[in-house]
């Protein structure tokens, strides 16, 4: 699926059937994307704080635009 995502180019990503495979898969996944995954409602339980990055502004069309990353975390 990486290699698809790489392919189409999104401005970002989100997470849900990828947290299935666990936590160091999921990061292997994210250090092969040349773009933000985000994930706003994602917390590291031992540090309390967020895992992901949780928007990324993009200027299109002359107009800037927040993304908000709300992930689908399933376990």
């Amino acid at each position: 699926m990486t290699e698809v995502m790489n392919s189409l180019a999104p401005d970002a990503m989100t997470g849900h059937s990828e947290f299935t495979y666990g936590t160091d898969r999921v990061q292997e996944v994210i250090d092969e994307l040349p773009f933000p995954f985000l994930g706003s409602n994602i917390y590291d339980n031992e540090w309390d704080e967020s895992a992901f990055e949780h928007t990324v502004m993009l200027e299109r069309g002359g107009f800037k635009v927040a993304v908000i990353g709300q992930a689908s975390p399933i376990r």
